[in-house]
């Protein structure tokens, strides 16, 4: 899994406007002199107000744009909501995450990368020195990467399998699956589930093939036998002498029936598959 998604318990909004304010000519944060009851002790309430009341909320490194309420990393485009308009914004709790941290923010990403959608390629932009946590990484960096393709096959060596893609974030490594970024890019927002490929090939991120999909809906979008099927069939399996058809819905597994071969077992997937799975209701299965 290259993205986690990690939920998280957010404040009251209550607890929130104690703790900032919203400055509509910078369209930002700032810290408020925050009560007692949010610390543990009277020093502890001395010292975070003594050195951040007045001052933007928020960190901006590397890409990253959050503030560190209670322990958890909130968004601050979230909190900027929150403070707007009295409520969450939908899926605030889920933090999104890649294996090292906060996922880079949009305008972080558009200095990296162009993306041709026709051709789906991805390619390394010359990168600003905040980029790169000294000289000689940055030197080394453009010297190498600019212009060249980004990324790399993952699953294996073939194309099919899809591209992963690392940003280095200062010191740190981020690995993100290219789509994803595709996805980020033009749209102007990380997906909130799946990147589905609509021809099945992972590594084809033409922007016509790029769809967002729940993990049900991209289930729906199988091009190739699982590697323990015997039977030469999606949706079908030998049981007891009989072909027993069965198909995934909605995280559940729903038998079909048994027939005489596999033939007709299969016949009876595919009209079930028709009804079912909306998403793609026509089988696309690739050798």
């Amino acid at each position: 899994m290259l993205i986690c998604m990690a939920y998280i318990e957010l404040p009251s909004i209550e607890y929130i406007r104690q703790c900032f304010r919203y400055d509509e000519q910078l369209n930002d944060l700032v810290w408020l002199e925050r009560p007692l009851d949010h610390f543990a002790d009277r020093c502890g309430q001395a010292r975070a107000n003594g050195r951040w009341v007045g001052k933007k909320a928020g960190t901006i490194a590397k890409g990253l744009r959050c503030v560190l309420i209670k322990r958890k990393w909130v968004q601050v485009e979230h909190i900027i909501h929150a403070l707007k308009y009295g409520t969450w914004p939908p899926l605030a709790n889920l933090l999104r995450k890649s294996p090292d941290g906060v996922l880079p923010d949009i305008e972080y990403i558009r200095q990296c990368f162009t993306y041709d959608p026709k051709s789906g390629i991805l390619t390394w932009l010359t990168r600003p020195p905040e980029h790169f946590y000294d000289k000689a990484s940055y030197k080394m960096w453009n010297t190498n990467f600019p212009g060249k393709r980004a990324g790399s096959c993952f699953g294996g060596t073939k194309e099919g399998s899809g591209r992963i893609v690392c940003i280095t974030q200062g010191p740190r490594k981020v690995s993100i699956g290219e789509h994803r970024i595709i996805w980020a890019l033009v749209t102007g927002r990380w997906p909130e589930a799946q990147i589905d490929h609509i021809n099945g090939i992972g590594s084809d991120n033409r922007w016509i093939n790029l769809r967002e999909a729940t993990p049900s809906e991209n289930g729906q979008n199988r091009v190739r036998l699982p590697l323990n099927n015997t039977s030469g069939f999606l949706g079908v399996s030998q049981h007891k002498g009989k072909w027993q058809a069965h198909i995934g819905f909605n995280n559940h597994k729903y038998g079909l029936g048994r027939f005489n071969t596999p033939e007709e077992a299969h016949a009876a997937y595919l009209g079930a598959k028709r009804v079912l799975h909306t998403f793609q209701p026509k089988l696309k299965l690739r050798k």
